[in-house]
């Protein structure tokens, strides 16, 4: 790629706010796995126990490990989990003063039960609620955004349907005020609402989320991947579309061109997790930095690339994107 050296060179000049839905994971890893006597289900002897980011805050860290100015916006609960959370945030090196403690819901936590014998995941367990903002937690993510929107280069919206984004009113706020200040804005959202994101530079899908919105919006006999990002497109007047299917690769859809793919990954070890938390960060940093959106389509496809060759939730550096070779 010929500009590659280039946007990533710019990516430690971007300063970038990502709100969202903060989530952590937990790995609770255990051995011994055998049948309980009390009831027909597992049970292991606990070995260790891991946490990481997910959500908003993996994009953020994504962001953050590209060499990216971070700021993080979105809610935690006042539970351990939440103080787990800001030690991660603040060991990553990313700026915790957008984090807003409330007493409405609680950190959304997801705890994953693991066999080590196995490396098989048993069970998950959820803490979280999806319930709206209340109008003071609104507040207060609005606030502290307007106070860095003059300074800001790109806003990734990272919604997973937990909340922060039930309010259309309070959406449309953040994407008029992106606007007014020239500020790129890109959407990783679910199906359920893409429609509350119109107006914006781009919006990220995988591919099964794409075709259930084009079904729900009417167009029940869209399998192809073309049709199906050719009609949502359509549907949402983004600046640009960009769909993620499982191995295949990236496929880029603008009102002005045909559809551009990007292959997948060739090696035979691939890991989808946390794949779609890379390429958004990756295309944030890179239209931030300069580059046009195929462009930033072609170093997201890299970074695709690095992370489905690698085990678990990754995070790619600056080094590995500017060497890396296809097998």
């Amino acid at each position: 790629m010929k500009n590659l050296q280039k946007i990533v060179k710019n990516f430690s000049k971007v300063r970038i706010l990502v709100i969202g839905d903060l989530m952590a994971d937990k790995y609770v890893w255990g051995d011994g796995l055998r049948l309980s006597r009390e009831a027909p289900i597992n049970v292991v002897t606990v070995v260790e126990e891991t946490f990481s980011l997910g959500g908003a805050a993996n994009i953020a860290r994504n962001a953050k490990h590209l060499g990216g100015e971070v700021y993080l916006v979105g809610l935690v609960g006042f539970d351990d989990a939440a103080q787990s959370f800001r030690r991660a945030i603040a060991n990553s090196g990313i700026d915790t003063g957008g984090i807003f403690p409330t007493s409405e819901r609680p950190t959304t936590l997801k705890v994953r039960i693991m066999s080590t014998e196995y490396n098989l995941q048993l069970m998950r367990i959820d803490y979280e609620t999806t319930k709206p903002l209340t109008r003071d937690e609104k507040a207060s993510l609005l606030k502290y955004i307007t106070s860095y929107m003059e300074d800001i280069d790109v806003i990734v919206i990272a919604d997973y349907e937990k909340g922060v984004f039930s309010d259309q009113g309070m959406i449309d706020t953040l994407i008029q005020m992106a606007q007014k200040h020239n500020v790129i804005t890109v959407v990783d959202s679910k199906p359920g609402h893409y429609g509350m994101f119109k107006d914006t530079t781009l919006i990220v899908s995988n591919y099964r989320g794409a075709r259930d919105f084009v079904y729900f919006k009417g167009n029940k006999s869209a399998y192809q991947l073309e049709e199906i990002g050719k009609n949502m497109l359509n549907i949402l007047k983004c600046n640009a579309l960009l769909l993620i299917q499982d191995g295949k690769g990236l496929f880029l859809f603008t009102p002005d061109a045909e559809m551009q793919s990007f292959k997948g990954i060739s090696q035979e070890v691939f890991d989808l997790t946390g794949i779609e938390d890379t390429v958004v960060s990756t295309l944030a940093l890179s239209l931030a930095a300069g580059a046009t959106i195929r462009e930033a389509a072609e170093v997201a496809s890299l970074t695709y690339k690095i992370v489905g060759s690698k085990k678990g939730s990754s995070v790619v550096s600056v080094r590995e994107l500017l060497t890396f070779q296809e097998v």
